[in-house]
Parts: C-alpha cells; sequence; structure tokens
C-alpha cells in the first residue's frame, strides 16, 4: 500500500450499522459515504476507477481526482493544471503504480502517463489509429486491463484498444456491431468499463440494456424494461468484480442490480432516498476489495457498500 502523507491521520469516523441486504448468495451492508477531512464529499456524477494493486478508488469531478485508501480515507488528491496538458477527465492505473490520464484542452485530448501522485510524465501520442477512429473520435472513458489501455467515446459508441506506448492495437465499432450505426447520436454509452479479462461492458439506456464484448467481438446482452426487479429504467454505470458478478446502476430506479456472470439477475440494493445506503440518481459504479462504489448524484457524492459471497 502506498504510504499516507504525514499531514492524514485523520480516518472515516464510523460505519453506519444498517442491515445486510442479501441477494441470492451474495450480502452487501452499506459501509459509509467517501468523505475528505474536511467533510463528506458533496460532488455530484463522480466518474470512479479502482486499483486493484493498491485498493485505492479514484473519484474524478470537475479536474479533480481524489485517491482513497481501503479505509476510505482520502490519501491524496491532484488535478494538471499544465496548459498543455489540460484538465483531468477520468483515471486508469497501471500495475506499477503509475496512472494514465485521460485529459482534454479545449477540443483536444490527450492521454498521459502519469506517476501515483498524478504528475505528468510524458504524453503517450497514438499511433496506428483506423482512419475511422482519427477524425471525430474524441474519448470520454479511459479504463486499463492485462497491459491494454482502452478508450471509449460513448456519444459516437466506438473504442480503441491501445498498448502503453500508444500503438493502436484493436478498435470497436460498437453501434455497427449491434446494427445501430444509423441511430448512434440518439443511442451512445450510458456505462462503459472493462473486465479483468478484458471484456467490454457497457449499458445503453434507450435499449434498456447492458452489453459485454469480449476481445474477439463477440456481443451478449442483457436486459428488459420495467420497474420490476432485474428490470432496468435508466441503465447507467456499469461493472464487475474478481468473480464475475456484475453490478449496473439503474439511475431512474436509484438502485443497483447485481447479475451473475450467465446474466442470472441476483437481487439489488440501495433505493431513492437520503438516509444511510440509499441513493440520490445513481450514475457510476466501481467494484473492488469486496466493495461496491456507487457515485451518485443529489450532492451525495459516493456510497460504498461491503460485499460478501
Amino acid at each position: 500500500m502506498r504510504p499516507l502523507p504525514p499531514s492524514i491521520v485523520l480516518a472515516i469516523a464510523s460505519l453506519a450499522v444498517a442491515s445486510p441486504a442479501r441477494v441470492a448468495g451474495l450480502e452487501l451492508r452499506y459501509l459509509y459515504d467517501l468523505a475528505t477531512l474536511t467533510g463528506q464529499i458533496r460532488l455530484n456524477g463522480l466518474i470512479l476507477s479502482y486499483d486493484p494493486a493498491a485498493n485505492e478508488l479514484f473519484a474524478t469531478g470537475s479536474g479533480t481526482v481524489r485517491v482513497f485508501n481501503a479505509t476510505g480515507v482520502e490519501t491524496y488528491s491532484f488535478g494538471t493544471t499544465d496548459d498543455e496538458m489540460g484538465f483531468v477527465g477520468a483515471v486508469a492505473a497501471l500495475e506499477d503504480g503509475d496512472l494514465v490520464l485521460l485529459t482534454y484542452r479545449e477540443s483536444q485530448f490527450s492521454v498521459v502517463r502519469a506517476n501515483f501522485r498524478g504528475e505528468p510524465q510524458e504524453r503517450i501520442n497514438l499511433t496506428g489509429v483506423p482512419p475511422e477512429f482519427s477524425g471525430e473520435f474524441r474519448p470520454t472513458a479511459i479504463a486499463y486491463a492485462n497491459g491494454k489501455i482502452y478508450l471509449a467515446d460513448q456519444p459516437n459508441m466506438r473504442v480503441l484498444l491501445v498498448d502503453q506506448r500508444g500503438t493502436s492495437l484493436a478498435s470497436y465499432d460498437l453501434a455497427s456491431m449491434l446494427d445501430v450505426a444509423d441511430k448512434r447520436q440518439d443511442l451512445g454509452l450510458s456505462g462503459f468499463n472493462v473486465d479483468k479479462e478484458g471484456n467490454l461492458l457497457f449499458t445503453i439506456a434507450p435499449l434498456f440494456k447492458a452489453y459485454v464484448v469480449s476481445p474477439g467481438g463477440e456481443v451478449r446482452s442483457f436486459g428488459t424494461p420495467g420497474s420490476a426487479p432485474g428490470k432496468f429504467n435508466i441503465a447507467a454505470g456499469i461493472a464487475a468484480d474478481g468473480a464475475g458478478h456484475l453490478f449496473v446502476v439503474d439511475a431512474l430506479k436509484c438502485a443497483v442490480l447485481a447479475f451473475d456472470r450467465d446474466f442470472k439477475f441476483l437481487g439489488e440494493f440501495g433505493y431513492r432516498g437520503r438516509g444511510p445506503g440509499r441513493l440520490i440518481s445513481p450514475r457510476g459504479v466501481a467494484v473492488g476489495d469486496g466493495k461496491v462504489f456507487v457515485s451518485q448524484n443529489g450532492g451525495r457524492g459516493v456510497t460504498v457498500y461491503q460485499l460478501r459471497e
């Protein structure tokens, strides 16, 4: 685990005592809402990513990245003010502790390698990019798995896969793969992630579905519209744990739906409200170290649940 700065001596005060939720072989218990030394995070729609090597959560919003350790303590934060690099939109962690940052400056994006404190080291120049990706491609999400960097242009439903030097390895025009290329601007990817096996995970809210695309391009999907348990109203963030369980956020239902690797519905938790463990318009989700992290709107920041099999 990375050492804490000397000034960090205060942990999150207490764990809630909310009753655990049973989810078909899983047990989830509300732990706490993430906070800094000055109090609970009140930011909206934070983008979440998890570093399994260091057991750290990255919560990104408004150009600032906040880093929390396994006990929910904010260890540090950063946000580049470099005029050339731009502001940080999303982050993913490499095995060696370095980070890859997706940054923006005006209408241009950059992929930047940084040290573990977010200090830019070098720009990763993309090479060998397919022509259809070189012009209008503007990624809004970044992920990392098995030595590969994944860049997703969610509005245009395209994903580019590069190595750590920026060399293009594969590309996925998801709209064409789903035979909805003529509707890509009306659909888009509501949530995007990558699991440990390199499968692309994403949701498309207008279709009421979540998708898993293998590295070889095999497309699988699940989901039906409705308010009953296991059905989607507005599918948003998606993430997978190490056992292959899938967690999909429903922004309208204000719940997180859990499925096994075969898409069997296991249960859901959260639900609308401002009490402990309740959610307000949740958007993003990350899973790691036996925890499920959910970002929200309504000034709720990030809510954390303990996950046990």
